[in-house]
């Protein structure tokens, strides 16, 4: 996007001004028969971040870039088409509508980039309210009762979350107890099911696999049954698009 330019027009607040022409404003009438142009005003024709802002006179216009469906360039004007209404025509030369045309599709495209961003965002909002609301695990129960925290039946995963937070923030080195105690059965039992040897001792200490240690290693054995998963699955592909562009290897 160009850098915005200073302009004497009103703008809202946020919104930025990129370009302005002179130009005059019409509509296009169609009359039975005939297409027919009538001329509205003279004045300035300014693209903003949310709109065109023509200034003039006798009349001002404006077009928000959201009712915008379509822009033809000609060679002493430019027409634009919104979703309802008459369509506009500001006079101007063919480079300066291509212009035009440029800008407005990039900050449409930027709107449109901008809305999805929020969708997004309210998306992950949504989903991290449901899980909140969702039944704490036993992991969570368990690290509570580590803490000597008592809580209620109906404990949600938000609330043993929180609760899981201020227990760490106040009591730091009991939290560092809780991962450097022993790996427990089922973290051996799921490094084994990755082919790991949760039996072996980690350095020359000599100390027994903990329970930090083993979280850690069962995350970098998931990450790595990931790319490997990934990995099967793109040669696949490869393969069947390689049969499929031999001589005889239609596969349909």
């Amino acid at each position: 996007m160009p850098e915005p330019v200073a302009t004497n027009l009103m703008l809202n607040n946020g919104e930025r001004a990129f370009y302005s022409v002179a130009t005059t404003w019409a509509q296009v009438t169609l009359p039975i028969g005939s297409f027919g142009v009538n001329p509205l005003a003279t004045g300035v024709l300014c693209v903003t971040s949310e709109r065109l802002l023509f200034s003039g006179h006798p009349k001002n216009a404006t077009i928000s870039l959201k009712k915008i469906v379509d822009c033809h360039c000609y060679s002493d004007f430019l027409k634009v088409d919104k979703t309802t209404g008459k369509s506009d025509l500001f006079t101007m030369t063919a480079g300066d509508a291509r212009y035009v045309i440029a800008l407005i599709r990039a900050l449409k495209h930027q709107g449109k980039a901008r809305v999805a961003l929020v969708e997004r965002k309210d998306e992950k909002d949504t989903y991290v309210t449901r899980v909140r609301l969702e039944a704490a695990t036993e992991k969570q129960k368990e690290k509570l009762r580590y803490f000597g925290c008592t809580f209620d039946k109906g404990i949600t995963k938000g609330q043993a979350s929180d609760a899981i937070d201020e227990c760490v923030r106040l009591y730091p080195e009991k939290d560092i107890e809780y991962y450097n105690r022993p790996a427990t059965e089922e973290q051996r039992e799921k490094l084994r099911s990755f082919g790991e040897d949760p039996d072996e001792d980690l350095d020359e200490s000599g100390e027994p696999l903990s329970y930090g240690q083993a979280k850690d290693w069962i995350w970098e054995c998931e990450i790595d049954q990931r790319a490997k998963d990934e990995k099967r699955f793109s040669d696949e592909c490869d393969k069947l698009s390689k049969q499929r562009h031999e001589p005889g290897g239609d596969l349909y």
